[in-house]
């Protein structure tokens, strides 16, 4: 006995459905090709570089504010005044005696007056004197004559003295002044010096600042590459669920034996003349049974 043959049943998508299908699996790839292939913002990637970079190298502005305080600690700017180096050359006495230039003209100027006042007034009167009292070359107009000598030079002297040396006292002065504006400076530096000391640890600090957006930034870009992923996968589950359903499809099935056939049909006519004619319907239902199961 042989077998039936196998029944295969297709049932495709309502056809004017059919249309509307294809265009939605078509859009569900496009999205799910976009989010994959668009990755995080552009400008959010370069944000990241600049800040690495400027992490990496530094703020020159921060640099030179190093240097600069660098320097002041470590004494650079001491002296370092343009006034110092005549600050100093007072301090050391260089402008004190014959060093003004103006001085020597001005007691010579002076000295001038006075010998001409004794040329053209005072030797003269001597003269005269002794001479209308007919004492003329005696030994008391010699004595006035040595008077009249010695009060010059007592002048001259005494403008010498007075000149050079109110010079001499102010240039004392300017030595004493010079050498408390020295110190006075120097005060003033080693301020600054114990402000920088204060300013340093502020500065150094500012590594560990760079250190840390350092880790910011590969802190960020671990974040951002765990929700790329995260976003595929969810667009990968997005399209996969847009594109199953029940749209259709195809069905097939296997065919049995004639014998089988035989068998069932028989089995089940029995049954079914057994309930229509009690006893004597079992037999005719079960012929007619195993003809139409022979054929089914």
């Amino acid at each position: 006995m042989g077998s039936s043959p196998s029944t295969t049943t297709s049932s495709d998508p309502w056809i004017n459905q059919q249309p509307f299908l294809n265009y939605g699996f078509n859009e569900a790839k496009n999205v799910y090709d976009e989010i994959s292939a668009s990755g995080r913002p552009v400008i959010f990637a370069e944000g990241l570089d600049l800040l690495e970079q400027r992490a990496r190298e530094g703020s020159p502005l921060v640099d030179s504010a190093k240097g600069y305080t660098q320097n002041v600690l470590d004494g650079g700017y001491m002296n370092t005044n343009p006034g110092t180096a005549y600050l100093q050359n007072t301090a050391n006495g260089l402008y004190l005696g014959n060093s003004n230039p103006y001085l020597g003209n001005q007691f010579n100027q002076a000295a001038q007056q006075v010998t001409r006042n004794y040329a053209d007034v005072v030797n003269p009167g001597v003269d005269s004197q002794f001479s209308s009292a007919g004492r003329y070359g005696s030994g008391l107009y010699a004595n006035a004559k040595d008077s009249a000598r010695t009060a010059l030079g007592n002048s001259l002297s005494a403008l010498a003295n007075n000149m050079y040396g109110d010079a001499y006292g102010q240039e004392r002065q300017n030595q004493l002044s010079a050498q408390a504006q020295i110190s006075q400076n120097h005060q003033f530096e080693r301020g600054l010096q114990q402000q920088a000391a204060f300013a340093a640890p502020n500065l150094a600090n500012q590594d560990y600042q760079d250190l840390n957006v350092l880790g910011y930034v590969g802190k960020r870009r671990t974040e951002r590459d765990a929700e790329d992923l995260y976003r595929q996968q969810i667009a990968l589950s997005n399209y996969m669920n847009a594109i199953q359903g029940s749209y259709g499809g195809v069905q097939t099935s296997a065919g049995g034996s004639r014998a089988g056939g035989i068998l069932g049909g028989a089995s089940q006519g029995a049954a079914l003349g057994n309930t229509l004619l009690p006893g004597a319907g079992t037999g005719v239902g079960a012929a007619v049974g195993g003809i139409l199961g022979a054929f089914g």
